[in-house]
């Protein structure tokens, strides 16, 4: 009688533990982060760039970030990613740096901050003027 009191018990208990962590806080998730994703290097400042898409298990609110660059600035809220600065291929092909999400729980628990490494690829456009040096030229042609 006692074994089936304690394996009662530890049924009640592992049931009551299994509630408290499936009601734990989980952190949120990207779905789109941008990683891989090409900009060309002729994109005018100011322009949309690309959205980051989340979700969080929780139905809380989430906030996006970049961190690691001033190139690309973001909306907290729409997670819509525009070109801060202007690019240049030739100088550099791709930039790596961070994009965040983080959750609002709110009634005094911590938010879930997720941070994930990200590069972005330049795309290269024909930007540069050919430069002549030296000139004039001179050529002569014969005819036949």
């Amino acid at each position: 009688m006692a074994v089936t009191g304690a394996i009662q018990l530890l049924s009640v208990f592992a049931v009551f533990f299994q509630g408290v962590l499936s009601q734990a806080n989980q952190p949120p998730t990207l779905l789109e982060d941008m990683d891989g994703h090409r900009v060309d290097e002729v994109t005018p400042v100011g322009s949309l760039v690309y959205k980051l898409v989340g979700i969080d298990p929780d139905r809380d609110p989430v906030t996006f970030g970049i961190d690691g660059t001033s190139v690309f600035r973001v909306d907290a809220t729409t997670g819509d990613v525009y070109l801060n600065e202007k690019l240049d291929r030739e100088s550099q092909s791709s930039l790596t740096f961070y994009v965040t999400i983080e959750d609002r729980v709110g009634d005094g628990n911590p938010n879930n901050f997720v941070r994930h490494q990200v590069t972005v690829l330049i795309h290269d456009a024909n930007d540069n003027a050919p430069v002549f040096h030296d000139t004039p030229y001179v050529s002569r042609v014969r005819e036949r």
